[in-house]
Parts: structure tokens; sequence; C-alpha cells
């Protein structure tokens, strides 16, 4: 199944991109998706969303659609869907 990733800030920077479709397997669960992505730009999203214990880092949001999915990261995905990661600046 064809599952599209929107980047922002610094991922969006770091990776080069703004988007991209992504196949996953079937019933595939955002962590699966996460990994898949993970072994895709690994140094990437290691550093700004899933560090290699599989824990998310504290400065990302995850979307699904237009719903906040937080830190459950067992939910199937459906084919088409499109997930948002966050990364979330800090600053002053």
């Amino acid at each position: 199944m064809i599952i599209r990733i929107h980047y922002t800030t610094q991922l969006r920077m770091a990776l080069g991109i703004d988007s991209e479709d992504f196949e996953a397997p079937r019933d595939s669960t955002l962590l699966e998706l996460l990994q898949r992505l993970r072994q895709q730009h690994p140094e990437a999203l290691e550093k700004y969303v899933l560090n290699a214990r599989d824990e998310l880092q504290p400065s990302v949001l995850l979307c699904v659609g237009d719903r906040h999915v937080g830190n459950d990261l067992s939910g199937p995905l459906q084919e088409g869907e499109e997930v948002t990661i966050l990364s979330v600046i800090s600053g002053g």
C-alpha cells in the first residue's frame, strides 16, 4: 500500500524533500512505517523522529490525516493515508 509522508521544519531540511510516497506492507502500523523510514533515512529519522530503541524523540508530533496520534504507534495504517511528521522547533 502507498502512504504519503509529509515532512516539516528540521526534517524537511535534513532530507531535502517536503514529502514522499512510501510503499508499506498492508496493515502496517505507524511504528512499522517509521522503522522502515528510519532504514531509508537513518541519520535524519533517528535524530529527529525515532531513536534506535524505537522511542519517539520528545520534539516530534505525528499526525495521520488530520488526527494527532500522540505516542500510540500501534494503530494500522490504511492505503492512501497521509502521515505528517512535525519536528517542533524551540528557541528564543
